[in-house]
Formats: structure tokens, C-alpha cells, sequence
């Protein structure tokens, strides 16, 4: 039994009649030397009113021309035989943070690796299988492959350290699976179900396969650190401990700075509540941890490590004649330290080949040819450089009119006092935007230069109020920090609302009724295609031989 799948091709087939009026309407004699045309005179009017109309012979032309537009109909109605293809069978494997439990020895990644293994080794021959991995983000490993290509790619996959997405997994999975659906094929998800799933009918049965089973009671479920304004010396952290059960449980919760253990303390947490506390860790720790005490099986969520400030520390490169104002004020910016070269020895390279990726160099009135491949600050940038094109040569007093406090620049910064006395008019690059503008030119500009992330001051500080500004040493502290990704003000750690992992019971998911009479096919319009092609071959042959 077949089938079109675009029916709208057929209209192609309104050429067999065009075809067939062609020739009706040609004419069909063929030239003779005749003695006289004296016989032949009263049967011209006859022969004059009835020609065009006169009936076809029959001719192999004809015949190949109107075979041919046959094909090439049918082709575009892209005709399929009802039954084909083959089974298709989708598994879903769950790599949420979830997953790395030790309930289930040695832990719930590795029992769903193996259940895994164990459905796509018991698929029937023949059976083409896809794996899409539910985490954050989820991904497509294999689609249409062997056994073995899943299980090759299965190697490679860990759980991650975030909540995952089963929903919109099981979805994809449904999507690869759906063209096959009326042969029996299948999605599989493998999963603690640590998730509350709410999913309509898919396109294809979704079966779910279980690993874990113990509760999990406490979790610490957010830690944040922040730079307090008041001092330096420290990071102030928080943290809440969740409790999932019935009953009200105490433990004992411990900071880890570095691998030192700086601070412990009981804490007690209501039936169905959570509880938090406050703590304090050296302000150059690299590594923090918040422990409880009391470990279960559910391992993923006693415990929290996050990465301190002290990771994010930079380098500034200060490339400047007269590098004093900046020296002072980076002084002031946490976890930052400065070098200072002469702009003759950067420019010579001499002193630029030990600059890192991590690095920041700040340029003051030079552009080198050569940009290094790090955070740039551009500090009045000369009218040679392709950064900042300058409109004119005429310095100029401008005092800023237009910002945003929202800029990540001008993050609880007043920068509505500046004035510059001498600022040369430039044009707003493409690259950037302006964080701080005059009423005719940008005066503070950020964004991406090729790979590099660039702040550029497009004027002199010292022909300026801005050093004497109590805004100042913030503002080039959020300059660091926007040139320095994940040097926010806060750091978070932990799952939110997603840290309950304990598992839930899944119902199996029924084939949807409408997706399940949509019958697969397999394709025939190739076939029609190459048939087509054929005769017109021969009928260009035929045509070439009667000249």
C-alpha cells in the first residue's frame, strides 16, 4: 500500500493534456516531390481546415514525453510505501546532579549506565538506536546508530553538578522517535526520578526505568560569598540547610576554607522547613566547602564547594609614562595586583611576552599594532587607532549627560560629576556602547573587540575631575570585573529549589492516540526520480537519431 505525502505535486500531471494539444495542433506531413499539384487543388481547402485538428498517429515520442511527465509528477507527490522503515528505540539517560547518589553502590550514574547497556544490548536486530543525555542542557549523543555507538559514546558521559531537564529530553527524544512511530518504536528514560515530570502524551510510548530509592532528609540547598564594603580582610557567607522530612533533625555544620576547617556549629532545622546561618572565611581563600556532619546516602547534597575571589585574582599590566593615578587607584581593588612598563619598552616587546590570557593590560594613550590576546583597558586612545575613530582634532569641554546605572560599569557608581576639560570628539564604535556619553561623543565605552573584552576611557583622566572623584575606585573595580567573568559581586553555590533529590515514583507514558495511526513509510519518489530520468535519456535519443 502506498501513499503521497505532498499530494499538491499531482497538479504537475495538468501537463499530459498540454502535451497531448501540442500535438493535435503541429502539423504531421511530411515534404514529397510530386509532378503536378493539379490533382491536389481541390482537396487544399479540405486539407487547410482539418489539419490542425487532425487526429495524432501514433508516435514513440509521444509516448516517452507523457511517461515522463507521468514520473515527474508522481515524483513531486513524493509517493511512499506504508509499513516501512525500521523500529527506532530512544533512551534517555538522566546526568543531573542527582545521579551521583551513593544509595545505590557505587552510585545511581553508574547503575543507570549499566541499564543502559542492558536495553540497547537487549534491542531487537535490525533496531536504530539514539541516546540523549538529560542534564542542564540536554544533548543529542547518538542518533540512528548501532549498539555499539551507544555504547562507545556511553564511556564518556558523567553526571553533571547542576539540575537537569528530563522534560524537555524526553521530548527530543520523542521527536527522533516519532517518523518510526507506527513500528513499535519506543523511548526508554533512565532516572532516580528526582523530578516532579508533568508530560503529556508523546508521539511514541515513553517507559521510564528507575535507579536509587533511599530519602534523602537534609540538604544544604544555597551558599553564597560576598565582599563586604565595610572591610577587606574577610568574605561574608551564607547558607540554608533544608530539611525534606516529617520529623525535625539537627546536625552539625561545617565551613571549610582551603581544606582548614574555620568554623562549626550545630544547627537545627524544623519538619518540612529550612534553616540558615551566617559565617566568615579569610578574604584570599580559594576554596570554600559547607559540610553537615550528619552524610547519608544521598551524598550530592551535604555538601557544597564553591571557588573563592582569590581564583578570579588578576594582574594589571599598567602601560603608561605616568602611571600614578592608576597604580593608586587599583591599589584599592580586591585581589588585583599591578606591574608597570614603560610604553617604548611594551611597544619594543620586551616587556609583553609573559602576558597571560588571565592578564589585564591597561594602555594609556597607545594602541599597539599588535593588541594582546587579554582584557584591555584603553585609556585616551591615539586618532591612529582602529578602536576609536576620532570626528575631529579640536579638544573639547564635556561634562557626562547620558548613562545607565544599570551598565555593569556603573553598578552603584555616581558618575553624574564628571567633567572632562579637554576631550577630542569621537564616534560611537560598533563594537561597543557607551556606558558614560556627552552630549556629542562617548567619554566611557565597553565591549568586544574581536575575542577581547575592551574598556576604553576615550579621554584623558588627568584633563579631568575623575581622579578626585569618590566614584573612581569603584568604577574601575566593575571595569576589572567585566573583564574578568565570574568576578561578580556575589558568589552563589548549591541547587536552589532543585535540591531535593530524593526520588519520586514515574508513571510510564502511553503513545499518544492520534500519533499512533500516523503509519511510517518508506520513500519511493527516488525511484520514480531515476525511471524518470531514464526515458528522458531515451527519448532524447530517439530524438537525436530522427534528426
Amino acid at each position: 500500500m502506498s501513499l503521497f505525502q505532498e499530494p499538491s505535486g499531482l497538479w504537475f500531471l495538468l501537463a499530459l493534456p498540454v502535451i497531448f494539444i501540442l500535438y493535435l495542433i503541429q502539423s504531421r506531413y511530411r515534404p514529397q516531390v510530386v509532378a503536378s499539384l493539379l490533382l491536389w487543388k481541390r482537396m487544399a481547402r479540405d486539407l487547410e481546415a482539418e489539419a490542425a485538428w487532425r487526429r495524432p498517429r501514433w508516435d514513440v515520442l509521444l509516448a516517452l514525453q507523457l511517461l515522463v511527465a507521468i514520473l515527474a509528477g508522481l515524483t513531486l507527490a513524493r509517493p511512499g510505501a506504508l509499513g516501512g522503515g525500521d523500529r527506532r528505540l530512544v533512551v534517555v539517560l538522566d546526568t543531573s546532579a542527582s545521579m551521583a547518589a551513593s544509595d545505590v553502590p557505587p552510585t545511581r550514574f553508574a547503575a543507570a549506565r549499566q541499564q543502559v547497556a542492558d536495553v540497547v544490548n537487549g534491542a531487537a536486530p535490525g533496531t536504530r538506536i539514539s541516546l540523549v543525555t538529560a542534564g542542564a542542557m540536554p544533548q543529542v549523543m547518538v542518533e540512528n546508530g548501532s549498539p555499539s555507538n551507544v555504547l562507545d559514546a556511553l564511556d564518556a558521559i558523567q553526571p553533571e553538578g547542576d539540575a537537569g531537564d528530563l522534560a524537555s529530553a524526553v521530548r527530543i527524544a520523542a521527536g527522533l522517535a516519532a517518523p518510526e512511530a507506527g513500528n513499535d518504536s519506543q523511548v526508554v528514560a533512565v532516572t532516580d526520578g528526582a523530578v516532579n515530570l508533568d508530560l503529556p502524551r508523546q508521539a511514541v510510548q515513553v517507559a521510564f526505568k528507575l535507579v536509587g530509592g533511599a530519602s534523602q532528609s537534609l540538604a544544604v540547598s544555597d551558599v553564597s560569598l560576598r565582599r563586604p564594603i565595610e572591610s577587606s580582610d574577610y568574605l561574608a557567607g551564607f547558607a540554608r540547610v533544608v530539611n525534606f522530612g516529617a520529623d525535625p533533625l539537627g546536625t552539625t555544620m561545617t565551613i571549610v576554607a582551603d581544606g582548614l576547617a574555620v568554623d562549626r556549629s550545630p544547627i537545627q532545622v524544623g519538619a518540612a522547613s529550612h534553616a540558615e546561618a551566617t559565617f566568615r572565611v579569610p578574604a584570599n581563600v580559594e576554596k570554600v566547602s559547607v559540610v553537615l556532619a550528619d552524610r547519608e546516602a544521598l551524598a550530592a547534597d551535604d555538601r557544597v564547594d564553591m571557588v573563592g575571589f582569590a581564583r578570579s585574582a588578576r594582574r594589571v599590566t599598567i602601560v603608561s609614562d605616568a602611571p600614578g593615578i592608576w597604580e593608586h587607584v587599583l591599589s584599592v581593588v580586591p585581589n588585583v595586583s599591578t606591574r608597570t612598563v614603560r610604553r617604548q619598552d611594551f611597544l619594543t616587546q620586551t616587556s609583553s611576552s609573559d602576558l597571560s590570557p588571565d592578564d589585564i593590560v591597561l594602555l594609556d594613550n597607545v594602541v599597539p599594532d599588535d593588541l594582546p590576546h587579554s582584557g584591555l583597558i584603553l585609556v585616551n586612545p591615539p586618532e591612529t587607532s582602529p578602536l576609536l575613530s576620532r570626528v575631529d582634532s579640536l579638544p573639547r569641554l564635556r561634562r557626562a549627560v547620558s548613562f545607565d546605572p544599570e551598565d555593569p560599569l556603573l553598578m552603584g557608581v555616581d558618575i553624574a560629576p564628571l567633567t572632562v576639560l579637554q576631550v577630542v570628539r569621537a564616534a560611537p564604535p560598533s563594537w561597543a556602547s557607551s556606558s558614560v556619553a556627552a552630549e556629542d561623543t562617548p567619554l566611557i565605552l565597553h565591549g568586544r573587540f574581536g575575542d577581547r573584552r575592551v574598556v576604553v576611557f576615550a579621554f584623558d583622566p588627568e584633563k579631568s575631575n575623575l581622579p578626585h572623584l569618590a566614584a573612581f575606585p569603584l568604577l574601575m573595580a566593575n571595569s576589572v570585573d567585566w573583564l574578568t567573568p565570574g568576578r561578580q559581586a556575589v558568589l552563589h553555590g548549591g541547587l536552589g529549589s532543585k535540591s531535593n533529590i530524593q526520588p519520586r515514583a514515574l508513571a510510564d507514558i502511553p503513545a499518544s492516540s492520534a500519533a499512533a495511526v500516523v503509519p511510517s513509510t518508506s520513500e519511493l519518489w527516488p525511484w520514480f526520480l531515476a525511471a524518470a530520468g531514464v526515458i528522458f535519456a531515451l527519448e532524447w535519443l530517439v530524438a537525436i537519431r530522427r534528426g
